[in-house]
């Protein structure tokens, strides 16, 4: 990491357009500086250091309805390195464009390392959505948290299901009820009650293409049994009152579309504690929703629900799950066409 600026315009908490600087400067010892209304308070500078050729999570957090003492926090890899205080409760317009790895167009200085992802939020984030977002960065990019790792399914040792993490979660601070199934490219979650504070619930999966599975469906009932390619490894923290949550998988968000659900009932939720071996039907599916398939009022009770899930079918001809489809050639052979596809199962 080298001397560099950024300044990032966006909308805070109240509606406002603001412009605000966050930049890493080698010359002032290392830190990480944030100026959120230049004429109030000036900058704000972390407590700690930082190394080159070492990755960070950092999160720069302003909160206008907060009292001016607590407006500002700085963490660290979901540690918090500093509360600031910040007299301005709005941040007055400014129409700077969004400059990247410099301060403005006229600063020359160019940022002197590698931005992986910037995020930026219309409002401030609870306690619990920064942290669910960390949870997701810290598995995407392999970089440790250093406090609130609330998801283990991208360890090595549990497959590294780091892709599209999601979560839902409560603090003190406020919560968060539900992510979409687009979050997590297929299965959304939707709190009913029990998310208490310091509750979690994540997922996250493995694979990039979904497609539908009928060799490794040892455990599943019925006729023509089938199941999703795409798992998802779920991490339940919870030691109070039973979780109840709706669960949903969605073909368009599972980039399969092409294909509508029917009969609710021949749809399973699945369950495995390990990467491999017979799957258990932990659940069946309380309704049909256009693409989506709802498995209405699911316990999460504690770690022992951690493991893989996925959604099966006991009869894929009745109710299907969409295929990935490779390649599909009509050709006009005389006065017929012939038709060949291939499908990725």
């Amino acid at each position: 990491m080298g001397e560099a600026r950024t300044i990032i315009s966006k909308r805070n908490n109240v509606g406002v357009q603001e412009s605000y600087m966050f930049f890493y400067y080698d010359l002032s010892g290392y830190r990480m500086y944030l100026d959120v209304e230049h004429s109030t308070n000036d900058r704000f500078s972390s407590t700690g250091t930082y190394t080159t050729n070492t990755n960070y999570i950092y999160d720069f957090i302003y909160d206008g309805t907060l009292a001016a003492a607590n407006r500002v926090r700085l963490y660290n890899g979901e540690t918090l390195d500093r509360t600031a205080t910040e007299t301005s409760a709005t941040i007055l317009n400014n129409n700077s464009p969004l400059n990247i790895g410099t301060t403005h167009e006229t600063d020359p200085r160019p940022f002197g390392g590698y931005i992986a992802e910037i995020i930026t939020y219309t409002t401030a984030l609870n306690d619990a959505q920064r942290i669910i977002v960390n949870n997701y960065l810290s598995s995407k990019y392999n970089i440790a948290l250093s406090a609130n790792d609330k998801y283990v399914g991208d360890t090595p040792g549990n497959g590294n299901y780091d892709r599209n993490v999601a979560g839902i979660g409560a603090e003190a601070s406020g919560s968060n009820p539900t992510f979409s199934a687009t979050a997590t490219l297929g299965m959304g979650i939707a709190t009913r009650s029990g998310l208490g504070t310091g509750d979690y619930v994540l997922a996250g999966h493995a694979v990039a293409s979904n497609s539908v599975n009928i060799t490794d469906v040892s455990g599943i009932s019925g006729t023509n049994p089938a199941r999703w390619e795409r798992i998802w490894y779920v991490d339940v923290t919870n030691a109070g009152a039973v979780l109840q949550a709706d669960i949903e998988f969605d073909m368009v968000a599972g980039g399969m579309s092409g294909t509508t659900p029917a009969t609710h009932t021949n749809y399973k939720l699945l369950y495995r504690a390990g990467t491999s071996g017979a799957w258990t039907e932990v659940a069946t599916a309380s309704s049909i929703s256009g693409t989506k398939v709802i498995f209405a009022s699911y316990n999460f009770n504690n770690d022992a629900d951690d493991g893989y899930y996925t959604i099966g079918t006991m009869n894929y001809t009745v109710s299907p799950l969409p295929i990935e489809l490779l390649s599909f050639d009509a050709i006009m052979n005389n006065k017929q066409v012939d038709i060949t596809w291939s499908t990725a199962t």
